[in-house]
């Protein structure tokens, strides 16, 4: 077992508290005040009685808290079957586990299921629109607890809350899924169409572009309904530039400044999804989703390194 001891003051040898670490799931976050910390909340109040719902750990060097994570990640129960907050090359490092031919299976489920939906892709405010968080929050518990999530046998559930799911997902990624050390790069690029792309095609890992080009493929779809859902790609360029490329330590003020480029450059690569792989590297055909949708369709990487695998798409947008 793997316990955390508090202590109210550091001078008392009686804990406060400890916290049976293997039951609660540890997350990176900024907490209110702007500081860096450590969220710990319990996994499932049905395994373990306890009065502690939630921790919030801080520290003056922010390596340390770090460190702190590090160690909270491999010693947490959910860590086996966590997703979100967990790098994108560990999910797809663990093969049918983790994702759907080379998409991960968190994604692949939320963009399954928006198009299947009702009114799916034409619901009004699609990914600007919060969700309902209590089932929001009961979705990622359990994708996190590496259990099937069917979003229909839910009544609550809609569009609106699989979208924010997506970019929930999307937002607590360690790394952005284009890498952070890209960042400067892309924000002096000025959003200039070939500098941008060309960066992109030739930098960013292959099998993080794939993923790339199957939610920026899935936001093309998503804008041309922009007469019904009012997202068009420069309003969904706006949801989703902070969370396609981050990079941690910018003031707001910095933050502030980038905002519009990166708005750019994330509703550039929604209208040039096509670009993003060439096509002697992709071929597209019909195959099985889990669910047994024979519409989805299939991308596989060819050439240089492959880059593991495919995933799954739409030739709708590229």
């Amino acid at each position: 077992e793997f316990l955390l001891v508090l202590y109210k003051k550091e001078a008392t040898s009686t804990p406060e508290q400890v916290v049976l670490l293997e039951y609660f799931t540890p997350q990176f976050i900024t907490s209110n005040d702007g500081e860096p910390a450590i969220l710990l909340r319990r996994y499932n109040s049905e395994l373990v009685s306890s009065r502690v719902e939630s921790v919030m750990l801080f520290s003056r060097d922010p390596r340390i808290l770090r460190g702190w994570y590090d160690v909270m990640c491999k010693k947490c129960m959910p860590t086996r079957t966590k997703v979100f907050g967990i790098p994108l090359d560990d999910i797809l490092a663990r093969g049918d586990r983790g994702a759907f031919r080379g998409i991960p299976l968190v994604m692949h489920a939320c963009i399954s299921f928006i198009r299947r939906h009702e009114k799916g892709v034409k619901t009004k405010g699609l990914f600007r629109k919060s969700g309902f968080k209590a089932l929001l929050e009961y979705f990622k518990d359990q994708f996190d607890g590496g259990q099937h999530v069917d979003f229909e046998r839910y009544e609550r559930s809609d569009a609106i809350t699989v979208a924010a799911l997506l970019k929930l997902y999307l937002n607590e990624l360690p790394d952005s899924l284009i890498p952070s050390f890209l960042y400067d790069d892309l924000i002096a690029c000025q959003a200039e169409e070939a500098i941008v792309i060309d960066t992109i095609r030739s930098r960013v890992p292959q099998r993080h572009l794939l993923v790339l080009r199957y939610l920026c493929s899935f936001l093309n779809v998503v804008a041309s309904h922009s007469n019904e859902n009012m997202m068009s790609t420069s309003a969904l360029g706006i949801v989703f530039g902070p969370c396609l490329v981050r990079k941690d330590d910018l003031t707001p003020i910095q933050q502030l400044d980038d905002s519009q480029i990166l708005s750019r450059v994330a509703e550039m690569l929604i209208r040039k999804c096509k670009l993003l792989l060439p096509k002697e590297q992709i071929s597209i055909s019909p195959v099985s989703s889990p669910r047994g949708n024979s519409k989805d369709l299939q991308l596989r990487l060819h050439g240089r390194g492959g880059g593991g695998g495919g995933g799954s798409g739409s030739s709708s947008g590229g």
